[in-house]
């Protein structure tokens, strides 16, 4: 996707917008479709827009979406987790220019500089007491992640080993992906046991390193590019020699035996170049989009020190794409999972980048006509990511007189209705159209947070017939689901769901008919509503009636923050749609009404502990999941914020916090306990 940034950015509703932008385009790529909406370059430039725009409007940072957002500036990523990093995960500043790399180490103190490639995999860090493998967690924000022991436990992990060669207590950061042998294998394992193979190695470790039930085996690796603990500490290649004689496979290791491996400040560029013709003729054994030049002495690093997102010590080189050219042959149309019209490119088949391509997609209808893409054109292709295949443009030079111009139908391919085509990406609004997407996320953690319930267990609902609406996962018995069919094992015969799995959903199910109105209205998966806006939306109503009846002036006139004329016109036309759903959920006993305590009733005018405060919630709060602590602070008056600043009210400080705390009491602001807020917001331990 090309996108036109603004120089600045002047209104809410531009700022609204590129937010949601930028979401999306984060979510696709750290999600587990596989789907790259905008270069990293465009989504570097993108996030710089928006924190500009922060910086000169804090109050838009409690829009919905902009503290996750944030988060990604400041992290590289989209979400956080229970497993705290001593030492921030930062982000690395990049570059496409060779130049401005020169620029770059001629900028640092004299001395030794090395460079690793910058593998394409997640980023992650393991920690070892006495030469045992005790933690494995995700990097997450940068601040925290999500603890993945049994996953990588549950996997062959070629490069991070469970014990070590001596007992030493060590931490060690890289990244976790698939070299071209585990991409085979783990693909070939996961068709045999009846599933859609992935498309790419990102996708595929993923998908195979989330998956929540490792029901075939599946291999990764580990490339190791930071070490600290019991170990020589002066530099770098110390480190990570170290790191090596432990069982260790580091990243730098990766680079062709032919290259210097260590490199020095007259040479770096040459081998940052020859790197790059070794990744174009498929000589590196890992995913690669680049490499990375980092200052090698540990007191030079810590003289230069770090800025808010990123070292100052390192850079990452990013390569550009490889492109290939080929014939457009024709455009096909699909139903994305969420009601977006795709289109794919069909090819006269080409080489890129090492694969075989005949199909790309094309991004939506109006990228088509921007570009002027044909059919019969001759195009450029390119990997997005070294992943993705996609039509960049056509080749007007070699334009014949036989190309037919492409007029994209606005019916949709599945259903026939007429698409809702207000925005770029063309949308049909049938729900039988992406069933499995809205059951997908109707029980996600933020919404009715049914435990076990996998995207997988919502692709077979929909592909074996049992569901056809949302509200049908509120129908199933357990004899039901236990005969899911899930695939084939290795021997080919059918494997089921399984009474086990099926009794941990329908409790799930059973429980989150009791969740709050606004994760009810959130699950809906209504078009412009996400948790913030779920949350308003419940609080000004206060029935799932009312919302359904509820007028476009009556969505205005409550005065809820955010909502213009466009979102009351979503609302309507959302709430309408999902009418029956509604009415079938209620009737299975899901409630539909924003309960209020029996002290509040009684007075109900008595002012809310944290009326009109503007609040921030740092490190884990007991008994609350970082969107429940979000949803109190709105219950008890506040509004949750991301971002500690002189408009702050109170900052809640828990096990795990960071920097915030520290910049809350700079400014002087009021601190309060994690546990002190539990109380306030009626949890107990």
């Amino acid at each position: 996707m090309t996108i036109a940034l603004p120089s600045e950015v002047v209104t809410l509703k531009d700022f609204l917008s590129i937010v949601a932008l930028a979401h999306n385009a984060a979510a696709s790529y750290y999600g587990d479709s596989g789907e790259v909406t905008m270069e990293d370059t465009e989504y570097d430039a993108l996030l710089d827009l928006i924190q500009e725009s922060v910086d000169a409007n804090p109050e838009w940072s409690t829009e919905d979406h902009v503290d996750e957002l944030l988060f990604a500036i400041s992290a590289g990523t989209v979400a956080g987790g229970g497993v705290h990093h001593e030492i921030p995960m930062l982000s690395l500043a990049k570059t496409t220019s060779l130049s401005e790399m020169a620029a770059f180490i001629e900028s640092l103190p004299r001395g030794f500089v090395v460079v690793e490639p910058k593998v394409d995999g997640i980023a992650s860090v393991a920690k070892y007491v006495d030469g045992v493998r005790v933690q494995v967690a995700t990097r997450g924000d940068g601040q925290t992640g999500e603890d993945i022991t049994s996953k990588i436990d549950a996997l062959t992990v070629t490069g991070l080993p469970k014990t070590l060669a001596t007992p030493a207590t060590v931490e060690v950061r890289g990244e976790i992906y698939m070299s071209p042998d585990d991409f085979e294998f783990s693909n070939a394992a996961r068709v045999a046991a009846g599933n859609a193979a992935f498309s790419n190695p990102r996708n595929a470790t993923s998908g195979t390193v989330m998956r929540e039930t490792a029901r075939y085996a599946a291999k990764v690796s580990f490339a190791a590019y930071e070490f600290f603990g019991d170990i020589v500490e002066d530099s770098y290649t110390n480190r990570m020699n170290e790191a090596s004689n432990l069982g260790f496979s580091v990243a730098r290791d990766l680079l062709p035996e032919s290259k210097d491996n260590n490199g020095v400040t007259t040479s770096i560029v040459d081998v940052v170049a020859e790197f790059g013709v070794a990744r174009s003729n498929g000589e590196i054994a890992a995913p690669t989009d680049g490499c990375v030049v980092k200052v090698n002495s540990t007191k030079a690093r810590n003289d230069l020190g770090s800025g808010s997102r990123t070292p100052r010590w390192a850079m990452a080189f990013k390569f550009d794409a490889l492109r290939s050219v080929t014939r457009l042959v024709e455009i096909e149309r699909a139903v994305g999972r969420t009601g977006n019209i795709s289109y794919t490119a069909i090819l006269e088949p080409v080489a890129v980048d090492g694969s075989i391509v005949g199909r790309a997609t094309l991004h939506n209808a109006a990228f088509i006509a921007e570009r002027d893409i044909r059919i019969g054109d001759k195009v450029v292709l390119y990997k997005a990511g070294d992943v993705i295949p996609r039509v960049d443009a056509p080749v007007l030079g070699a334009r014949g007189e036989n190309v037919v111009a492409y007029v994209p139908p606005t019916t949709c391919p599945e259903c026939s209705e007429e698409l809702d085509r207000s925005g770029a990406i063309w949308r049909c609004h049938t729900a039988s159209c992406s069933v499995a997407a809205a059951i997908s996320y109707a029980v996600s953690r933020d919404c009715l947070d049914v435990d076990g319930f996998s995207t997988a267990i919502a692709d077979a609902l929909v592909e074996s017939g049992k569901a056809t609406s949302l509200s049908d996962i509120f129908y199933f018995d357990q004899a039901t689901l236990a005969a899911l069919p899930m695939g084939t094992t290795s021997t080919g015969s059918t494997r089921l769901l399984g009474d086990t799995t099926a009794a941990k959903i329908l409790a799930g199910l059973e429980a989150s008919k009791s969740q709050s109105l606004a994760r009810i209205v959130c699950s809906l998966g209504i078009k412009m509503t996400g948790r913030g806006m779920s949350r308003r939306l419940a609080a000004a109503f206060g029935s799932m009636d009312a919302l359904v009846n509820a007028t476009e002036r009556e969505f205005l006139n409550k005065g809820i923050d955010a909502v213009g004329p466009a979102r009351a016109t979503a609302f309507v036309r959302g709430f309408s749609m999902m009418s029956e759903d509604i009415t079938r959920m209620a009737a299975a006993g899901v409630k539909m009404v924003e309960e209020v305590a029996p002290a509040t009733a009684e007075a109900s005018d008595a002012p809310k502990p944290l009326a009109g405060m503007k609040v921030v919630v740092t490190g884990t709060v007991p008994g609350l999941s970082r969107n429940e602590a979000a949803e109190a602070v709105e219950r008890l008056g506040g509004i949750p914020s991301g971002s500690v600043s002189k408009a702050t009210s109170l900052v809640v400080v828990g096990e795990g916090a960071g920097s915030k705390a520290a910049k809350a009491e700079e400014l002087g602001v009021r601190i309060m306990a994690a546990e002190e807020f539990a109380a306030l917001a009626g949890v107990t331990a």
